[in-house]
């Protein structure tokens, strides 16, 4: 599955983290932003928009925090390969949930069109999986899980950012 089995020949994650260019709804190149900047932890939420749902209890939990914007940085990667929807219709289905409230369309999303990220990070097949990463201010790894947080997980991840 997602980085697991990788992960586990490797012996371990990878301990450092780096920018790689995707692409923004628009499709114009665009590099994972405030990694490793030395100023903020950073969330990056990457899904599968065939089971965007999986982690909605993180998601909304998440939603409750107002986090410092000076010192917490979080987005979400849209996994576009792996999707049985065509990429165009994706990139509008996304652009639409944008346009629905204030929250949503301050929300930077990305796009990864070819699996450029899964690749660059050692993720691994990423199929059906939402992934959530949080990186430190260096761009090392604090927390990886794939698939749905629990709400003891949920808790713990929210400690790592309040911390």
């Amino acid at each position: 599955g997602c980085s697991s089995l990788l992960w586990a020949q490797q012996g371990s994650p990878p301990t450092m983290f780096f920018p790689v260019t995707i692409e923004d709804l628009q499709r114009n190149p665009t590099a994972t932003p405030c990694m490793g900047d030395g100023q903020h932890v950073t969330m990056i939420i990457y899904a599968d928009p065939d089971h965007y749902r999986q982690n909605e209890y993180f998601v909304d939990r998440i939603k409750k925090y107002i986090f410092p914007l000076d010192e917490f940085c979080g987005y979400g990667v849209v996994n576009l390969k792996d999707s049985y929807l065509p990429t165009f219709m994706l990139r509008i289905i996304l652009r639409t949930i944008r346009s629905r409230s204030e929250a949503e369309s301050k929300a930077l999303i990305l796009t990864d069109p070819d699996l450029r990220l899964a690749k660059a990070w050692q993720l691994g097949d990423c199929n059906n999986q939402v992934v959530v990463i949080l990186l430190d201010k260096d761009g090392r790894l604090l927390y990886w899980k794939a698939g749905a947080l629990n709400e003891e997980e949920t808790t713990h991840f929210i400690a790592l950012i309040t911390s």
